[in-house]
């Protein structure tokens, strides 16, 4: 299967830049803001990073698609399709946002926001590869998602997940390390199969009817609950009240916290506590820090507390995670040692 996307100027003249997958061939690993690595036949994973100031608006033009599983790392796009029984619809996609498409012969426009930093994490999958996997689930598939594994799909498909923690979770290990050699690259490989069986469990689940969702924040208020996330995230050793989140933020506290559950998935102390936890588990596999110096590093007054925290989410104590994940000092791991020990 062959996967284009031909970006266009605004007036729909051809652009001299298109991104042109295929499934059997992937481009090379990088090529400015973007990065593809391909999995297996019939899997890829495209990580497409812009800095601040960069982007702004460009059409897209998609002949033949793959089904493509999204992911919003960080930033905010504007996606407007002109085709189809999408044309009109515009997705706001902000950090957090995720889902499930497929959109042959689809073209429209898209939109940064020029004033974040943006990164965009797709994995790229043919309906044979995912067929490989699913065959046995027949009964469990939702009619659409069927259509199109199946090849009887007359049009697009569209699923937004719900932002979750453990999502984040997943992206934020995807991204934490360059993914040289074969052992980093199977730890990728392995990633990227957790999240897509993660997105298709809670695609399979929302199919079969989901519960009335809270009235939803849109706007000018998404912006803010998102401005409050980055206050967050940058006091994590103190941070504010929920009230003082709130005005500085510009909302009140209902809509803080029904933009959070929106966005993020999860209450905002809920929310800071996992990225406190993540954090702690990137110091930790880093090295550098003792359990003491990662707990205080994170915001955690309290060792037990930190300690307690961390076993539910990972199973381990920090302590023993710590000398599970601790670099090897080079006279265990190079050629030398090696001799010497079976010497």
């Amino acid at each position: 299967m062959k996967y284009v996307m031909n970006l266009r100027a605004r007036d729909r003249r051809p652009a001299p830049q298109s991104i042109d997958y295929r499934l059997e061939d992937a481009p090379p690993p990088e090529d400015g803001g973007i990065q593809v690595w391909r999995l297996r036949p019939g899997l890829i994973l495209n990580v497409a990073r812009l800095g601040q100031g960069k982007g702004g608006k460009a059409g897209f033009d998609i002949c033949e698609a793959p089904i493509q599983f999204g992911f919003i790392q960080a930033g905010h796009n504007r996606c407007t399709y002109d085709q189809g029984k999408m044309a009109g619809q515009t997705h706001d996609l902000r950090a957090g946002s995720n889902g499930i498409f497929h959109l042959p012969k689809t073209t429209g426009f898209i939109e940064n926001d020029t004033r974040r930093a943006m990164c965009v994490v797709s994995v790229l999958a043919s309906p044979e590869f995912l067929r490989g996997y699913l065959s046995d689930e027949n009964e469990r598939l939702p009619r659409a998602f069927c259509d199109v594994l199946e090849g009887r799909a007359k049009g697009q498909f569209s699923w937004q997940g719900s932002p979750q923690p453990a999502k984040e979770s997943m992206l934020n290990r995807l991204l934490a390390r360059p993914h040289h050699g074969g052992l980093e690259r199977m730890r990728l490989e392995s990633l990227v199969l957790e999240l897509l069986s993660w997105q298709l469990r809670e695609y399979f689940a929302a199919a079969k009817g989901a519960s009335p969702r809270s009235p939803r924040l849109r706007g000018d208020d998404l912006e803010r609950v998102a401005l409050a996330r980055e206050i967050l995230l940058r006091r994590l050793e103190d941070p504010p009240s929920l009230g003082q989140l709130a005005r500085q933020a510009g909302l009140n506290e209902k809509k803080l916290k029904n933009g959070f559950h929106q966005l993020y998935g999860a209450s905002v102390f809920g929310y800071l506590r996992n990225h406190r936890l993540e954090k702690a588990r990137e110091l930790l596999e880093a090295g550098r820090l003792n359990v003491s110096e990662t707990a205080f590093s994170v915001g955690y007054a309290s060792l037990s507390h930190f300690s307690r925290a961390f076993r539910r989410r990972y199973g381990l104590n920090p302590k023993d995670y710590l000398q599970r994940h601790r670099p090897l000092p080079p006279n265990e791991w190079s050629g030398q040692g090696m001799g010497a020990n079976l010497r």
